[in-house]
């Protein structure tokens, strides 16, 4: 039996179980007070299916066995995946199809090898500060062997997931709960599901939960009515899990004619926004949802969605939507997923742009800024290439980069869209996460990047897994708090650091030593100031 440690910022495969191995045969973690220690332990050269139990020395010491799924195809240069012409991304660590570990499955001590494990520590955030070790028992049977990491925590300490941290949203498929919990909406299954995925969105510093609105609607001869106690009840297991804000979903989707359509329309009833009967239904809608955020004091914690990734061709209709959304719901902030600005400013409070559109159009953005407005950034099925995204086929630490970009540029939020959005088909085909990672579109012919629709497993065990890129993108989030306490004390030392592993979102210093060696600067300047 060999063992091995593996940076968890590395992308592990199957096989090639050797490769990267750390050097040191101690390694040192450092990390903030409220943190986590993450490091991989390899264990290879054992027969197939033997079981290996690993034990700590230190209470509070997890595990997570590494699940192998099947990269089927890349990630293209531009957006989307390499299909119908699109050229594979230049970028792209490995060519499809080929099976990398990204699935984490809780495994209480022992897993079947050869293969590895994820070790985590959570550091309390009333810890000592210093270096302590943690040393692992692993045996296989017939031998036995130790191995030893070290941590050390800094005289720094996270702010507590909530109301003031920094905003973090990842949209669920109410679809995909039901049938993960094998049981219909709002049934004690299925509010034990929500509670898990709520839990697991906590660990990695979510501070939102999207509320899909039709599941709560009943639209009947033209009347809408709202589902409250059920509404409520979803709105109180988020807030028991430690989610402070509410991110109403979208009121009104494209109609036809696809991406360019020039109008919107409301959800369930499918009247134009830009109708009287449209107008009527956002003003039964949106009165609803006020009525219901007032009587259960949620002012202060609601933001609203209008509709998705509004464009210049459906600019009229955006705006009229935004206005009637305002006046039938006065005080609650908006926020969407937006292109550019030039043609709805004034529209939001909260602008998010992808990545690329926010650093080419910059100014722009930053101009909404001045005015009062607020800026966050998302990614999805774009941008693919050189510039950061949390998918399958880019190196594990772009996820975890996002945080070092939005710091940088003082942004206020990450969204995206898929934390369990496997996908399900008209002819009732549905998408393996573990197999079909990259999936056709439900809409057009493009295809979807590897890792695109899920951040999150249905874990084979009937519980939800986390994944490594969600663990990267968790790490990502930390710094991006320490990154905003350092811009308040120096910001001259924190952009000098931050340049050391971020230029621009399509301009970075991907090897994962480089940014440990950057975290360690960031914790050491906090700890001095």
């Amino acid at each position: 039996m060999k063992l091995y440690w593996h940076d968890s910022l590395e992308w592990l495969y199957p096989d090639q179980l050797k490769e990267n191995a750390l050097k040191t045969k101690t390694p040192v973690l450092d990390v903030p007070r409220g943190g986590i220690a993450s490091i991989v332990l390899v264990v290879d050269q054992v027969s197939a299916e033997t079981e290996i139990s690993i034990a700590a020395d230190t209470p509070g010491c997890q595990l997570f066995e590494m699940v192998d799924v099947c990269v089927n195809i890349n990630t293209a240069e531009d957006c989307f995946a390499a299909m119908n012409g699109k050229t594979v991304s230049k970028s792209a660590v490995r060519l499809a199809p080929y099976r990398v570990y990204d699935p984490l499955k809780p495994c209480g001590g022992t897993f079947r090898g050869p293969g590895a494990v994820l070790v985590q520590f959570p550091v309390k955030r009333n810890a000592k500060t210093g270096e302590n070790t943690i040393t692992l028992t692993v045996s296989d049977g017939a031998e036995r062997k130790e191995m030893s990491f070290r941590y050390c925590v800094h005289a720094v300490t996270l702010p507590e997931v909530g109301k003031d941290s920094i905003f973090l949203t990842n949209w669920t498929s109410w679809a995909n709960l039901k049938r993960e919990s094998g049981a219909e909406a709002f049934t004690a299954k299925f509010w034990r599901k929500v509670a898990e995925h709520a839990a697991m969105m906590k660990h990695a510093r979510h501070n939102m939960f999207l509320v899909p609105l039709t599941p709560f609607l009943k639209y009947d001869n033209g009347s809408f009515s709202l589902d409250t106690k059920n509404l409520k009840k979803l709105i109180q297991t988020c807030t028991d899990a430690g989610i402070h804000w509410i991110e109403g979903g979208h009121l009104a989707y494209r109609g036809a004619g696809g991406w360019t359509a020039p109008d919107f329309e409301v959800i369930c009833s499918k009247n134009s926004v830009q109708s009287v009967a449209g107008n009527g239904d956002l003003a039964a809608i949106c009165r609803s949802l006020m009525d219901f955020i007032r009587k259960n004091k949620l002012e202060k914690r609601w933001i609203q969605h209008a509709t998705d990734e509004p464009i210049y061709e459906n600019a009229t209709a955006f705006r009229v939507l935004t206005g009637l959304i305002r006046k039938y719901m006065p005080g609650i902030p908006l926020m969407d997923a937006v292109c550019q600005t030039e043609y709805t400013p004034g529209a939001l409070d909260i602008w998010c742009p992808q990545v690329q559109n926010y650093q080419a159009d910059q100014a722009k953005f930053e101009a909404m800024r001045a005015q009062g407005d607020h800026l966050w950034t998302y990614t999805c099925c774009c941008p693919g290439g050189p510039y950061l995204n949390r998918l399958l086929d880019g190196e594990l630490t772009r996820p975890l980069l996002l945080g070092w970009g939005c710091g940088n540029y003082g942004l206020e939020g990450f969204l995206h869209w898929g934390w369990n959005y496997n996908l399900s088909y008209p002819d009732g085909s549905r998408q393996d996460p573990f197999e079909e990672t990259a999936t056709k579109h439900t809409s057009g012919s493009n295809y979807l990047p590897p890792g695109d629709t899920h951040l999150v497993y249905p874990g084979r065990d009937g519980t939800v897994w986390s994944s490594c890129r969600l663990e990267a993108q968790r790490e990502g989030m930390e710094d991006w708090e320490l990154i905003r306490q350092l811009m308040k004390k120096d910001p001259v030392k924190c952009r000098k650091i931050i340049r050391t592993v971020f230029r621009a979102f399509n301009d970075f210093t991907p090897e994962p030593a480089a940014i440990r060696k950057a975290r360690k600067s960031l914790l050491k300047e906090l700890t001095i100031c």
